[in-house]
């Protein structure tokens, strides 16, 4: 029998639900996005890419590593699967990146893995690092279609596109806007001084959204903003007793996809993948 080969995706146009905002007291009130049917879940990997070389098979209640307790899926992308999991040893939930085990992808994910070692390195103690997408953990796992190097990432929410839908026209506030570009700043000039690292990919969909835990009783009966992660191409929902967005009142953001278009300085080359997925 012949062997299926991983082909390349093409990027399918999927109509998506969008979500005014109740009111402008903040994030936390904005009604949720509805989450797609099945019959409308049409912007998902392609299940012919579940290939020699390609997407590792994951199912909810899988334990990576023997650590982490997969609970969703968070989205796709062409180079790899996000999971919503639970860390076991530490009782917290984050989000692991599982790549394709081609041999490309693979060192895709070892490049965005050296980038995000060190913004997550010994400068991490400067006090802008808290602006950068955060590495916790890495490991690789062996399956049925080849080796894949996964890395566990702290969980952050919808990116800064979603977050515009979700207002709609006029769009964010100024004084909203103004603290999102000064956080930005902050984590740009912590990656060229601090990291040497030069992010040129900077747009909406690699800006994210920070989250705080709740309590499942203090999600109750409340709104939910959508939560996305940047890879996550179909615009899902959080489940209600993990996470709702933080205050509009002290917003935080935070720079993502280390893995996308970035230059080491003093390399002669750029380490450049499709970042989140």
């Amino acid at each position: 029998m012949e062997r299926n080969t991983c082909s390349a995706q093409t990027s399918v146009q999927v109509a998506q639900k969008i979500c005014k905002p109740g009111t402008s007291n903040g994030l936390d009130k904005l009604s949720r996005l509805e989450q797609l049917g099945p019959e409308e879940s049409l912007d998902r990997e392609d299940p012919r890419e579940y290939c020699h070389g390609g997407y590792h098979p994951v199912h909810i209640g899988d334990t990576f590593n023997r650590r982490y307790q997969v609970l969703s899926k968070l989205g796709w992308g062409y180079f790899s699967t996000v999971w919503l999991c639970l860390d076991l040893r530490l009782g917290r939930r984050v989000a692991v990146k599982v790549l394709k085990s081609g041999e490309g992808f693979t060192q895709a994910g070892q490049d965005e893995l050296t980038l995000l070692r060190c913004a997550s390195g010994p400068t991490a103690r400067h006090l802008q690092s808290r602006r950068i997408v955060q590495l916790l953990d890495d490991f690789k796992i062996a399956g049925v279609n080849g080796v894949h190097v996964c890395l566990v990432l702290e969980l952050l929410g919808p990116d800064l596109r979603c977050w515009q839908i979700c207002f709609g026209n006029p769009g964010l506030s100024l004084s909203w806007v103004k603290q999102v570009i000064a956080q930005v700043l902050q984590a740009l000039d912590y990656l060229h001084t601090q990291c040497k690292i030069i992010h040129t990919d900077i747009k909406p969909e690699n800006i994210l959204l920070c989250l705080e835990e709740q309590n499942p009783k203090q999600t109750a009966g409340g709104s939910v903003c959508p939560y996305l992660r940047k890879d996550s191409k179909s615009r899902r929902t959080a489940e209600k007793d993990l996470v709702t967005p933080i205050s509009l009142k002290e917003i935080t953001v935070k720079i993502a996809d280390l893995g996308s278009s970035c230059w080491v300085v003093g390399i002669d080359q750029s380490v450049s993948n499709s970042g989140g997925a």
